[in-house]
């Protein structure tokens, strides 16, 4: 007989995608969880894009030094609306372009560069406009400078929603501060009036000037990188400070204090897309309990149990870390410590029937068979057809010395009949 207990993951999507389904773990009558779980659901297929994947003719892009690419605007006399750029352009008129939705640019085997939405300029004739841009993804090496890119489809799953998310942060938070800046010698400053709220919003945002000559406020570009390579790259808190210190010498704990900050301010834009921001930050329980899983998944046991008691430290009625908990220690061969999780497992909402198999099958391995007995009757209540259950309940409790007394039949009264 097998059996296959469900362990939860917590995935970075939007709730929509979200699936607490993980891995299956395998209970066999003499053997130990088989397989791990997985700290990311599979994800949908994105759906197919509306808008073109290839650019219209007349616009390449070229790679540069440090965040920037630049596209060349070549072919004068057209209309270009794909991926998300539109202009008209004639050799005797400027012309607005806008970068407004999710495309990327590169070739193949590179690096796939992620201009970030909202950019405008004003073009003449056949000049270049350099565009503020991310890789896609980190640890790539970068193509050489000035190597010539083309338009990529972007598939990657749930960036559209982020980067629609930036637009809209952007606008939201930094929209209304326009009005309490000040151009000083080509650059933006608060004036006297602005507020102590709106004051720091200014400080927390990248200031330039519109091609109508109004301020526009921006995230800094590694918060926006930081948003986006969570989406594309899981990164956490932990991967961010790794970044860091391979772009500039500094020590770890100033490297992972940085990172902190720069996830803080990432958080707004990742919530308003819908993602689900604790598992890249230390400070909530859903990331140790991913790191817990990813450490199972090494075979580093010991990780796992510190990782998931870490969770729990956090939230103590978090379903998951207790459960996996459970799995950890019965893999481990630390029976009676899994039947201790999974006991505290089967007391919060929403346990489901697994954990009461589960704890019978840590019991049943120290010797308490009636404990052992008792869990998979509870199994058999609620799914009196499990085939498994009764399996174990015939091994652990051959005698049905835990079965529920039989009720007694009640002989019925014969009422006497009154002589008249």
């Amino acid at each position: 007989m097998h059996r296959f207990c469900l362990i939860w993951g917590l995935l970075l999507a939007p709730p929509g995608f979200a699936q607490e389904s993980g891995s299956m773990v395998e209970f066999a009558e003499d053997t130990v969880p088989a397989s791990a779980p997985k700290p990311v659901a599979d994800i949908p297929a994105p759906p197919t894009p509306t808008k073109p994947a290839v650019l219209a003719a007349g616009i390449s892009a070229s790679a540069v030094e440090g965040d920037a690419g630049e596209l060349a605007i070549t072919t004068p006399n057209i209309r270009v609306a794909a991926n998300g750029i539109a202009f008209d352009f004639d050799t005797n008129t400027k012309a607005n372009v806008v970068v407004e939705s999710t495309h990327t640019y590169g070739v193949e085997g590179g690096t796939p560069w992620l201009l970030r939405p909202g950019q405008r300029a004003v073009v003449e004739n056949q000049q270049s406009v350099k565009w503020s841009a991310v890789p896609l993804v980190p640890e790539i090496e970068p193509d050489p400078v000035n190597t010539s890119l083309v338009p990529i489809a972007l598939d990657t799953p749930h960036v559209s929603e982020l980067l629609e998310a930036v637009l809209s942060y952007e606008e939201e938070t930094f929209g209304p501060i326009e009005a309490s800046l000040q151009n000083v010698e080509g650059k933006w400053a608060p004036t006297e009036t602005i507020s102590e709220e709106h004051l720091a919003l200014y400080r927390n945002a990248v200031w330039s000037t519109a091609p109508d000559g109004t301020a526009v406020g921006r995230v800094p570009l590694d918060v926006f990188r930081v948003a986006v390579w969570a989406v594309t790259a899981d990164f956490t808190v932990l991967e961010v400070a790794d970044w860091i210190r391979s772009t500039e010498t500094i020590e770890i704990k100033e490297a992972v204090s940085k990172a902190q900050g720069l996830i803080a301010r990432a958080v707004p834009i990742l919530t308003k897309a819908g993602f689900d921001h604790r598992v890249v930050s230390a400070q909530f329980a859903q990331f140790s309990f991913n790191r817990g899983v990813l450490a199972f998944q090494r075979g580093d046991l010991k990780g796992a149990v510190h990782h998931f008691n870490r969770a729990i430290s956090l939230e103590r009625t978090l379903l998951s870390a207790h459960y996996n908990l459970g799995v950890t220690y019965y893999r481990a061969a630390r029976y009676q410590d899994a039947a201790d999780a999974f006991l505290v497992a089967s007391g919060i909402d929403g346990a489901p029937v697994d954990v009461f198999f589960n704890r019978g099958a840590a019991l049943y391995r120290v010797g308490d068979l009636m404990g052992a007995a008792r869990a998979f009757r509870k199994v058999l209540e609620q799914i009196p057809t499990d085939e498994a259950a009764k399996s174990w309940l015939q091994k652990a409790d051959p005698e049905g010395k835990t079965a529920p007394p039989k009720k007694k039949k009640r002989k019925k009264r014969r009422r006497r009949r009154r002589r008249k």
